[in-house]
């Protein structure tokens, strides 16, 4: 399977269940792992869109197309562009940031189960605990 940059991440995972009594009645299960989330198709589908920071207004298309253009006119000084998209431009292009990671996290739960004889019926309490690696925005960059 293939990814936009190439780039492989690794997820291990680990888990375990184990039946207290005999008769499996009650059950003590749990595990911790690494979560990746799949890529925000929207960070690419909704590059030629929307104005706003990182945009870019050209009136002409550029001798090269996109790669004409990065590699004569984008100024890497100045990378939030203009923001002077107006209705009679001919394109926008929203640029992401090299170093995105997918959002990821460390989980892990604790559980158990028991089996009643009230309608053939299992009772179950689980607590799980997650921490956040790699988030879109850290929360010390979100104002309040």
């Amino acid at each position: 399977m293939e990814t936009v940059d190439g780039a492989t991440d690794i997820s291990p995972r680990v888990g375990f269940n184990w039946s207290v009594d005999e008769a499996r009645k009650t059950q003590v299960r749990g595990g911790a792992g690494y979560y990746v989330g799949r890529a925000p198709w929207v960070f690419w589908s909704n590059s030629y869109g929307q104005t706003g920071a990182g945009t870019y207004t050209v009136s002409t298309i550029p001798t090269g197309g996109l790669t004409g253009y990065l590699a004569n006119s984008f100024d890497p000084s100045s990378p939030y562009g203009t923001g002077t998209q107006t209705g009679s431009s001919r394109s926008e292009i929203d640029l992401a940031d090299d170093k995105t990671h997918m959002p990821s996290l460390w989980r892990m739960n604790l559980g158990i189960d028991h089996k009643l004889d009230f309608l053939a019926s299992t009772i179950s309490l689980d607590a799980i605990h997650s921490i956040n690696d790699n988030t879109i925005l850290s929360p010390t960059t979100i104002s309040r």
